[in-house]
C-alpha cells in the first residue's frame, strides 16, 4: 500500500454531470489533477481517501488501517485481499490510500469493497467506514474518491457501556487490535475480522459473546454461535437522565401547516391554537380547537372556535396532495370551511416526510429505463443529506426542501470506471440531481424529480 497524507486537500464535487472526485494536492496544498496511480506489471490497484467531518485533531499515536475485501455473489462474508496499517506520526486527514493486488486471483463475477479505519488512542476516538459500498471486480485502476468515515461508538482506550434490546448489558474496550467485552465479572477478548462497514470482532475462544459489530451510533452483537444479531445501544448516545427533582423543559408544540392558492391562504395549527390567514392575508382568524372527530380512517375534522365568535372547520384527509402552483407533493389534502360556508382546499403536512425514511429505486433517467442488475437508488435522510448508488458509482449531496420543490447542492461521487453506456447514463443522472428541481409523488407512489427527468419508486 502507498500512503500519502496531504493536509489542506480540496475535493472536487460532481459538476454538470461529470463524475469527479478527490483531486490531488501539490506540495503547497494547491489542487492538481487526479492522483497518480503506479501499478507494477500484472497488478491492479484501488485508490481512495479517508477523512471525517468532526473538527478533532489526531494525536501522535493515531493510525490508519485499510483493507480490500472480495465477496462472492450474494455473500456477506468477505475474503481479505490486501491490507495495510500505518501511523499518522502527527499528520492529519485527508489521507490518500492505494491498495494493490493480483487481479488474476479475483474472479470477475465477485465484488470488491474497501474498509477504512482511523484509531486515535490519545483522544479515545475511532472512525470507521459507514456502509458497505461494493463495486464490481475487473477494474485494474479503480478510484473510489473520498470515503467519509463516521465516529464509532467504541472508544480506543475507554470502557463504553451498552444495553441491548434483549436486556443484555456489557462494556467494550478497544485494546489494539482486539476488543474486550466485559459482562458481569467476566471479560472476553474478540479479534478483528474483515468487514466492509463498521468494525467487526469475533470470539477467539468458545466462551462468551461470539461477535461484536460496531456500526455508527450502535452495535450488533451475536451472543450465540448460530444466534441472531441483537441491536445494542451505547450509553454515550442515550439521552442524559434528568434528576428526579429537576422538571423537564416543556416541549415546543409541533406546528402543522396547510396552504392553498387562488386566493392564497395559510393555516397553522400548534396544539389547540389555530391561526388562519386568507385571501393573501386580507382575512385573519385565530382561535382554539374545541372539537376533534373522524369521518373515516383517513379523514379527521377539527372545529375551531374563533376569538371573534366565528366557528370554522378544518378537514384533513391523509391522501397525497399536489400543490396547484408548484406541483410539490404533500401528505394531506386540507379543506377549510368558514362560517359563511365558503370552502377552500389545499395541501398540508411536511412535504419532506414523503421522501425521507425510504429507499427510492430509480426506474428512469431522462426518459431512459435504468438497466440491471445493479439498482440505482436515492435515500433522503430527513436531515439534509441525499445518498445512494448511481448507475456506476456511489454518490451523496446536500438537499433542502422549499415551497417550490427540492434544492440539491453540489455532491460527491466515487470514481470507478464502468461500461461506456453506464458511464454516460451516470453522467446524465448526476447532471440532473443538482440545483432546484420540481418534486412530486403521484397517486401510485412514483417520485418525479425535474418534471419527470428522474422517476423512482419505493423499494
Amino acid at each position: 500500500m502507498r500512503l500519502h497524507v496531504r493536509p489542506g486537500c480540496v475535493f472536487v464535487p460532481f459538476i454538470a454531470g461529470a463524475v469527479l472526485l478527490a483531486a490531488g494536492c501539490g506540495p503547497n496544498g494547491q489542487a492538481t489533477q487526479n492522483r497518480e496511480t503506479v501499478n507494477e506489471a500484472g497488478t491492479a490497484s484501488v485508490t481512495f481517501a479517508v477523512a471525517y467531518r468532526e473538527r478533532i485533531a489526531l494525536g501522535e499515536n493515531a493510525i490508519v488501517e485499510a483493507q480490500l475485501l472480495a465477496f462472492d455473489p450474494g455473500s456477506d462474508r468477505p475474503e481479505l485481499v490486501a491490507e495495510a496499517r500505518e501511523p499518522f506520526a502527527g499528520r492529519q486527514v485527508p489521507v490518500d490510500l492505494t491498495l494493490t493486488y493480483d487481479p488474476a486471483a479475483i474472479a470477475t463475477d465477485r465484488e470488491l469493497a474497501v474498509s477504512g479505519r482511523i484509531l486515535d488512542p490519545d483522544s479515545a476516538q475511532v472512525w470507521v467506514t459507514p456502509e458497505d459500498a461494493r463495486f464490481p471486480a475487473g477494474n485494474p485502476d479503480a478510484d473510489l474518491g473520498v470515503i467519509m468515515l463516521v465516529r464509532s461508538n467504541h472508544a480506543a482506550s475507554e470502557d463504553t457501556a451498552y444495553l441491548c434490546d434483549g436486556g443484555q448489558a456489557f462494556s467494550a474496550r478497544y485494546n489494539t487490535p482486539d476488543l474486550t467485552l466485559t459482562m458481569g465479572d467476566s471479560a472476553y477478548t474478540l479479534s478483528p475480522v474483515p468487514a466492509a462497514s463498521g468494525a467487526r470482532f469475533e470470539a477467539g475462544s468458545e466462551e462468551g459473546p461470539r461477535a461484536f459489530w460496531s456500526r455508527g451510533e450502535g452495535a450488533l452483537v451475536r451472543f450465540e454461535e448460530d444466534g441472531e444479531w441483537v441491536q445494542c445501544a451505547s450509553s454515550a448516545y442515550r439521552p442524559v437522565e434528568q434528576p428526579e427533582d429537576t422538571p423537564e423543559p416543556a416541549a415546543e408544540p409541533a406546528v402543522y401547516t396547510a396552504r392553498g392558492n387562488e386566493p392564497g391562504w395559510i393555516l397553522r395549527l400548534s396544539g389547540n391554537e389555530a391561526v388562519y390567514q386568507g385571501n393573501y392575508g386580507e382575512t385573519s382568524l385565530s382561535g382554539q380547537v374545541t372539537g376533534r372527530g373522524a369521518l373515516d380512517e383517513e379523514t379527521n375534522v377539527l372545529t375551531v372556535s374563533g376569538d371573534d365568535g366565528q366557528i370554522f372547520t378544518v378537514q384533513i384527509t391523509h391522501t397525497i396532495c399536489q400543490d396547484s402552483m408548484s406541483g410539490l407533493s404533500y401528505p394531506d389534502t386540507v379543506t377549510i370551511t368558514l362560517a359563511d360556508m365558503e370552502t377552500y382546499s389545499g395541501c398540508g403536512g411536511d412535504a419532506e416526510s414523503l421522501l425521507a425514511g425510504e429507499v427510492w429505486r430509480v426506474t428512469h433517467i431522462a426518459g431512459e429505463e435504468v438497466p440491471g442488475p445493479r439498482a440505482v437508488t436515492m435515500e433522503f435522510d430527513g436531515e439534509g443529506r441525499l445518498s445512494g448508488q448511481g448507475p456506476c458509482n456511489r454518490y451523496s449531496a446536500s438537499y433542502q426542501m422549499t415551497g417550490e420543490g427540492i434544492v440539491l447542492g453540489q455532491g460527491l461521487s466515487t470514481r470507478m470506471a464502468c461500461a461506456g453506456d453506464l458511464m454516460e447514463l451516470e453522467s446524465t443522472f448526476l447532471g440532473i440531481i443538482q440545483g432546484s428541481l420540481p418534486a412530486s409523488i403521484d397517486e401510485d407512489g412514483t417520485l418525479s424529480l425535474g418534471e419527470g427527468r428522474i422517476l423512482a419508486v419505493r423499494e
